[in-house]
């Protein structure tokens, strides 16, 4: 779990996790989904990100000013995961089973 602390390299990968089951699962999905003609990015990471400390805070430490945290600031909204896997559960009907523990 990060904590409010220095940039690291990678750093918004440390803090989306996703657990190696939820990452087959989703792959299998995506090669038995009927094909479209188009390239689509979709997120598998859980719907809370991997933090001990709320999100805004990890943002505003590493970025300062330079980003909008408002977001994850709102009540209920302090641990969301920086990359929204809304994506994937409409077209593949993915949601991630493994979440990161608080």
């Amino acid at each position: 779990m990060r904590k409010v602390g220095p940039l690291p390299q990678w750093s918004l990968g440390s803090i989306t996790r996703s657990a190696l089951s939820d990452a087959v699962r989703a792959f299998t999905l995506a090669v038995e989904a009927p094909c479209k003609p188009e390239v689509r990015i979709m997120n598998t990471c859980p719907p809370k990100a991997s933090v001990a400390d709320p999100v805004a805070d990890l943002l505003r430490n590493w970025w300062g000013d330079d980003v909008d945290v408002s977001y994850f600031r709102q009540a209920g909204h302090e641990y969301d995961a920086v990359h929204g896997p809304s994506r994937i559960r409409q077209e593949l009907g993915f949601v991630a089973s493994v979440l990161p523990r608080p």
